[in-house]
């Protein structure tokens, strides 16, 4: 035996002298409690969801078909770490929305997010998407670190009873184990070894031409992390470097097996006769805890779980991978030794992907025989074995290189095909944010955005995802879901000035003028200096001001009060419409059936704008923008207070003089979709109103015989046609007249 500790295989670390004495091998390796944040996020893809999905509403259709759950009590979905909220949160969606088209609709989903942190429990429980399903009973946080504690709690964290009996759960843990404890052995004939390890400061540590040296194999692990990256085997703090070192100590198997559940303990002794008798001199690792862990869930759950375990795998014997993060080791799975050593709480197997180095288990209880989940079963099959979501990742992986190289177009079709998940938009946020979008493509943005927002969780604290897409919202006009992003992000962050002055930038595009004031109040009390909000702040004053001072303008409300039952709102036309004023007035059609300006660049624009403040301010033209609570601005209307010597000569109109001239247009992007209809009933609906218009008797328009939208509209809203008709042909113009005051 003395032979065997002194082979070169199984040679302890060279620790000399006063070193070897200062080298006690008591200090731990292992976190306190698993990290989950930085791990989780890997596995946070579309296709992951979508696996898991399909398998949990597969599982519900197996128990309803055997008769297991009752629908009057809630089914537990349980994810062992509160750092998995995005995941879990986002599942819940795709479960909730995919139940009624499954017939599910009677199952009552809960999931359940486990926490060893008060603090981080409470933050969560005031995450907007939480509070959503927590106030609907879909969503709970238990008090359960499963890092320490072996019973399953009995209640959540209020104190509210959980029914675990009432139905069989189901455990999720997405990346979670692989940072728990595990023993590291190797056998060496028929001995078995254990290995231990330790810390040392830069002045204990053993020579570095002593891990770099071939000659010298009593970890043949490190070799492989030494390759990948010569800093694996150190980590450096601010005052001190510290070294890993390691040495194997003779075991008996019963030292391993003391203190286990006697089941666990006969498939334990199995499993490292079997390896044992291999007879190969091989580093394995013992996932104890993790069995441990499914084995308090199987207990708690006594109609039976259903288990699924997806995590790193080892590849080709032990390796470490990520040895030393923070002073801690995060060792792969060994997932056949996870097989064999859940046999006894029921029967589970594994599918390894056909890339990369992930797997995923799935253990059913004992309670449950073979052929109870065959639809679950196919399911696994189908997500896994011939779409696998770890072949998603790589994708997404692949695309971080071509950044910058991909055409808009590509760019959309890669988030379309990885069905908008925010992880691919996120590879070219930045990119978009700075270069913009093209304009024909804008409409396919917004709905783009939209979806990709729909499959986001927003994280807790800081969330750069979701300020960067409220940024783009802004620039692509997509005011609601820019005030989405943005209050969304205070909501789960806290407020903060940068996210406040964009929330009004919107709020003021939609003409939500109150909001927009309040909002940069706050911002200005955060942060009085911001130069930002305070330019912000005085440009809507000075168009606030302008408004109450127009002769032709009531006040504010007398417009926005007609708007009860529609989205849109009929305002002063202000500087802050232009940019979307000539967004939307881009195509010719538009000032050809007004018969107006045609603007080649935005510089027209401005210059004509000048013009039509002169014209507000001199009573001889109201010129209103048409604006919608989600898109911002529509279209525009302009009402020409007509003189007598152009009134329209028609026997149907008592007073030329006091008659109205109303144009109307609807932006490209907006056509067809009712705007027109409405904005103009509503300007209608407001100069019948006002007193400023009780001289006025009529409101005439006209339109182009061909435009029969248009014509469509002013007959729907009480226009009568006239008799009188100007120029032949195309340019042939039918006029209308409307009745405004009774006479």
């Amino acid at each position: 035996m003395n032979d065997m500790l002194n082979s070169p295989s199984l040679q302890r670390g060279r620790v000399e002298g006063a070193k070897k004495q200062d080298c006690s091998f008591d200090t731990s390796l292992w976190p306190d409690s698993p990290q989950g944040a930085n791990t989780v996020e890997s596995w946070l893809n579309q296709a992951w969801l979508n696996t898991y999905t399909k398998m949990i509403l597969a599982c519900c259709h197996d128990i309803i078909r055997e008769q297991y759950l009752d629908t009057s009590k809630s089914l537990y979905i349980v994810f062992p770490h509160t750092a998995a909220y995005q995941f879990g949160l986002s599942l819940l969606y795709k479960l909730l929305d995919s139940m009624d088209s499954q017939g599910l609709k009677e199952v009552n989903v809960c999931c359940l997010f486990a926490s060893y942190n008060s603090k981080y429990s409470d933050k969560l429980s005031q995450h907007p998407d939480f509070s959503h399903f927590y106030k609907n009973g879909h969503a709970k946080i238990i008090a359960w670190d499963f890092y320490s504690d072996k019973e399953f709690p009995q209640k959540c964290i209020e104190g509210e009873f959980l029914d675990l009996s009432a139905n069989p759960g189901i455990f999720i843990a997405n990346g979670l184990f692989s940072q728990l404890p595990q023993h590291l052995c190797k056998f060496h004939g028929q001995a078995l070894y254990q290995a231990e390890f330790q810390l040392l400061q830069q002045d204990k540590a053993i020579e570095k031409s002593e891990f770099e040296s071939k000659s010298n194999p009593e970890m043949p692990m490190f070799w492989n992390i030494r390759k990948e990256n010569k800093a694996a085997l150190t980590t450096t703090n601010k005052d001190e470097t510290q070294s890993i070192e390691c040495k194997w100590q003779l075991r008996d198997k019963s030292e391993i097996t003391n203190n286990l559940s006697p089941g666990l303990s006969v498939c334990l002794n199995e499993a490292l006769e079997q390896r044992m008798n291999e007879g190969a001199i091989k580093t394995f690792s013992l996932p104890l805890e993790v069995v441990s862990i499914l084995e308090t869930v199987n207990l708690a759950f006594p109609k039976g779980s259903l288990s699924l375990l997806s995590d790193f795998a080892q590849q080709r014997g032990l390796t470490l991978t990520c040895p030393l993060t923070e002073n801690t080791m995060v060792l792969p799975l060994d997932f056949e030794l996870v097989e064999q050593l859940t046999s006894h709480i029921g029967h589970g197997y594994t599918v390894q992907f056909p890339f990369g180095q992930k797997a995923l288990h799935v253990l059913f209880s004992q309670n449950y025989k073979n052929d109870d989940f065959l639809l679950t079963r196919y399911q696994l099959e189908q997500c896994c074995l011939l779409k696998s979501p770890d072949s998603a990742e790589y994708v997404i992986d692949s695309l971080h290189g071509a950044a910058k190289v991909l055409t808009e177009r590509q760019i959309r079709a890669h988030i379309v095909q990885s069905e908008y998940d925010p992880k691919v938009l996120a590879i070219f946020l930045s990119r978009l944010i700075s270069e913009g979008i093209t304009l024909q493509h804008r409409l396919e943005w917004c709905d783009l955005l939209n979806r990709v927002w729909g499959n986001y969780i927003i994280l807790l604290d800081h969330d750069a995802f979701g300020f960067d897409l409220g940024l783009l919202a802004i620039d692509v006009g997509h005011w609601a879901l820019a005030k989405s992003c943005f209050l969304t992000c205070m909501q789960s962050c806290g407020p903060s000035t940068a996210c406040l002055h964009n929330f009004a930038v919107a709020a003021f595009a939609t003409g939500e003028l109150l909001t927009a004031k309040q909002s940069l109040d706050l911002a200005l009390t955060l942060s009085p200096t911001d130069k930002q909000s305070k330019r912000l702040a005085s440009d809507i004053d000075a168009y606030e001001l302008r408004w109450t001072n127009l002769d032709w303008c009531d006040l504010s409300a007398e417009i926005e009060k007609h708007n009860e039952t529609v989205a849109l709102k009929v305002v002063p036309l202000g500087e802050h419409h232009l940019a979307e004023y000539y967004l939307q007035y881009r195509k010719p059609e538009i000032s050809e059936s007004l018969r107006g300006d045609k603007f080649e660049s935005f510089e027209q624009l401005q210059a004509r704008w000048l013009s039509w403040l002169e014209e507000g301010n001199s009573n001889k033209k109201a010129h209103f923008a048409i604006v919608h609570e989600a898109v911002g601005f529509v279209g525009g209307i302009v009402v020409d207070f007509l003189p007598s010597n152009h009134a329209i000569q028609d026997e149907s109109i008592v007073s030329y003089e006091h008659s109205l001239h109303l144009s109307f247009w609807i932006g490209c992007d907006y056509q067809q979709k009712g705007f027109g209809k409405s904005s103009v009933a509503l300007v209608i609906q407001y100069l019948r109103n006002s007193i400023v218009y009780q001289n006025y008797t009529h409101i005439v328009t006209s339109a182009w015989a061909h435009n029969t939208a248009s014509r469509k509209i002013l007959r729907q809203l009480g226009f009568k046609e006239l008799q009188k008709t100007q120029h032949e042909g195309v340019k042939r113009e039918v006029f209308y007249s409307l009745q405004l005051q009774s006479e």
